[in-house]
């Protein structure tokens, strides 16, 4: 049986890392989600949560690399890992981060704050192959890559 694939959350802020989860819950959307709070962190132990469906990146992070030099890490690694889709979360307003971003390959680039819908709305319009179950008289729905 195949494992459900997660959701990298990389993320330093408690509250912004609350809202992802309740975002993510709200849409019934049930693979694991796996936080880091720093970029060097997430990359020491990225493949212990593998297969990875979803990054979810903040621009600034604790630690000396950003989501950018993650993502660039990331870029860099053979597939699955190095395609598999990332958005990015930032309270930054630099068109640099976009740009920088953008070349990169990222999805979805999303200012902070961030409503739920948004985020929402990013998530799902990835192309994912969506999966419903019934459990306990409650769908459940996980994303999987195509």
């Amino acid at each position: 049986m195949q494992r459900t694939g997660s959701i990298v959350l990389v993320e330093d802020d408690a509250n912004d890392a609350v809202f992802v989860r309740q975002a993510l819950e709200a849409a019934q959307i049930t693979n694991p989600l796996v936080q880091f709070t720093s970029a060097e962190h997430a990359r020491r132990e990225i493949a212990a949560f593998a297969p990875v469906v979803l990054f979810l990146l903040d621009v600034h992070l604790s630690g000396n690399e950003s989501g950018i030099d993650l993502l660039r890490w990331l870029r860099e690694q053979p597939a699955p890992l190095g395609e598999t889709p990332a958005i990015m979360l930032t309270g930054s307003d630099h068109p640099e981060h976009s740009a920088e971003s953008t070349r990169l390959g990222v999805t979805a680039f999303l200012r902070k704050p961030v409503t739920e819908v948004t985020f929402i709305d990013a998530v799902r319009g990835l192309g994912f192959q969506i999966v419903t179950s019934l459990v306990s008289g409650r769908m459940m729905v996980r994303i999987e890559r195509r």
